[in-house]
C-alpha cells in the first residue's frame, strides 16, 4: 500500500517537471535572442547580433535566425558566411555557448576525421609542420573548419 503511493507520488512529481521543463523551453531564436542580451557587455558587440568569434580581424555573429554573419571591418556592412565560415562560427558558437551545440553541423555518415587534427578540430604548430594538438597553445585547424572531419555538410 505505501509503496502504491509512492509511486503515484513520484509519477506526479515527474509529470509536474516534464510540464515546467516544457514551459522553459525556448526556440532558437529565444535562446539566441537571451545570449544576444547577455552578450552586450562585450567589446565586439553589434545590437542584434550574437558574437561568435572575433580573433585580430573580421568579427563572426550569429543572428537570432540562425545566420551566420560577418563584418569584415569594425563598422563596415555586414556579409553573409560562406558555407566554410558558417561551419567554423557554428563550431565557435558551439564551444563558447553549449547551449547552442545543436547548432553544429551533424557529421555526414560518408565524413571521415581529419587528418591535419586527428579529429581534435585544432592543431600545433611544430617545427614547421602542423601537428593535432594535444595541450598547450593552438591554432584552429583549418582544413577542417575546426569540425574534426571532413566531407560535405548541408
Amino acid at each position: 500500500m505505501f509503496g502504491h503511493a509512492v509511486t503515484r507520488g513520484v509519477g506526479a512529481l515527474v509529470a509536474a517537471s516534464y510540464a515546467a521543463l516544457q514551459k522553459v523551453r525556448m526556440t532558437d531564436a529565444e535562446l539566441i535572442g537571451r545570449l544576444i542580451e547577455e552578450a552586450a557587455q562585450s567589446p565586439d558587440w553589434l545590437p542584434g547580433h550574437l558574437p561568435v568569434f572575433n580573433l585580430w580581424g573580421p568579427v563572426t555573429y550569429l543572428t537570432p535566425a540562425g545566420d551566420v554573419v560577418i563584418n569584415d571591418e569594425e563598422g563596415g556592412p555586414l556579409r553573409p558566411a560562406d558555407r566554410a565560415e558558417r561551419d567554423f562560427a557554428l563550431a565557435r558558437a558551439a564551444e563558447r555557448y553549449p547551449e547552442l551545440a545543436h547548432l553544429m553541423p551533424t557529421r555526414p555518415r560518408t565524413a571521415t576525421t581529419c587528418d591535419q587534427c586527428d579529429g581534435r578540430g585544432r592543431v600545433t604548430l611544430t617545427q614547421g609542420k602542423f601537428l593535432p594538438w594535444q595541450a598547450g597553445p593552438f591554432m584552429y585547424c583549418q582544413e577542417c573548419n575546426s569540425l574534426g572531419w571532413t566531407g560535405s555538410t548541408p
